[in-house]
């Protein structure tokens, strides 16, 4: 027959045997949620420089496009004032319509007219632009000159 004080023992150590069990699990359980959160925050950057690479590109096609726009506007000023004037229009009107062009492409906030137009307002500063280009004058617009905000 077994005697209290080995019966006490043995439940002992069954129960110390339980609570390391408990924290073996524990720990494997902590590191496999530390894996889990790993593989999500690697697939989280991964999805996150891909994002970045389709933006990249999208702006490089709108400079693209920007660009072969302005150059197309330019190309035609200058035609247009060597018709006009059968010359070629000073370089500092193309420079200054060439600003006036690149603001109007890459503002944000025009300034809106009596009615809210801002458009209508970016498109009125561009036309006087491209006129005084064609006319080899500053434009009333001013345009955007940043060495000018320097």
């Amino acid at each position: 027959m077994a005697r209290p004080a080995d019966a006490g023992a043995v439940a002992a150590r069954m129960a110390i045997e339980q609570v390391l069990r408990a924290e073996r699990d524990a720990q494997a359980g902590i590191a496999e949620a530390q894996r889990a959160a790993e593989a999500l925050r690697e697939a989280a950057r991964q999805d996150a420089l891909a994002i970045a690479a389709r933006a990249r590109e999208r702006i490089a096609r709108w400079q693209r496009g920007h660009a072969r726009a302005l150059d197309g506007r330019l190309a035609a000023l200058r035609s247009r004032a060597l018709a006009a004037n059968g010359e070629p229009p000073p370089a500092e009107a193309l420079a200054q319509a060439a600003r006036a062009v690149a603001a109007w492409l890459t503002t944000a906030q025009a300034p809106a007219d009596a009615n809210g137009a801002a458009d209508a307002v970016r498109a009125a500063h561009l036309a006087d632009a491209c006129d005084a280009a064609d006319a080899g004058r500053p434009s009333a617009a001013g345009g955007h000159d940043p060495e000018a905000a320097a």
